[in-house]
Formats: structure tokens, sequence, C-alpha cells
């Protein structure tokens, strides 16, 4: 859960500096919500919260972590974009 937390917490961080808003980051959040226990209502019996079908298992929360650290890493990846070049250049 921890690191499902911290990984989620890189994601959220370069949406709200790539869009200069909150608001995708908020939806983001709002959508991992709603559907975190989906993959629960697909299985019979006991679920392994370690590995399981929820994003805060291994499993589910293995892409998280990969896009979090690959955020990280690229060096342009909080590069924010000046919109107003964008405009000024159309």
């Amino acid at each position: 859960m921890t690191l499902f937390c911290l990984s989620l917490g890189t994601i959220f961080s370069w949406m709200v500096l790539r869009s200069k808003s909150v608001w995708p980051a908020v939806i983001a959040h709002s959508a991992i919500n709603g559907v975190a226990a989906i993959g629960t209502l697909a299985l019979k019996g006991n679920v392994n919260s370690l590995l399981g079908p929820t994003p805060v298992g291994i499993i589910g929360g293995f892409f998280f972590f990969l896009l979090a650290i690959n955020l990280l890493i690229h060096p342009t990846a909080l590069d924010v974009p000046n919109l107003a070049d964008q405009q000024g250049s159309t």
C-alpha cells in the first residue's frame, strides 16, 4: 500500500505540474477510487490483498510503480510546456 501511494503521489504530482491545474489529478484520483474494488467482484473465496486484483497489491500496482519510476528518471518529464509560446506561434 505504501509503494502504491508513493507511486500515485508521483503520478498525480506530475499531472498537476504538467497541466498547471489540479483537476486532472482530481479526476484520476476519483477514477482509481471508483474502480479499485472491481477486480474483487470477479473472484470467489478469499482475496489475497498482498498480490490481489486491487491496485494496491503487487500485481495491480506494478504498472503504476513503473510509470512513477519512469517519470522520476526521464529528464524532461517534469518540463512544463509554455502555453504562451504555443499560442504565439500559430
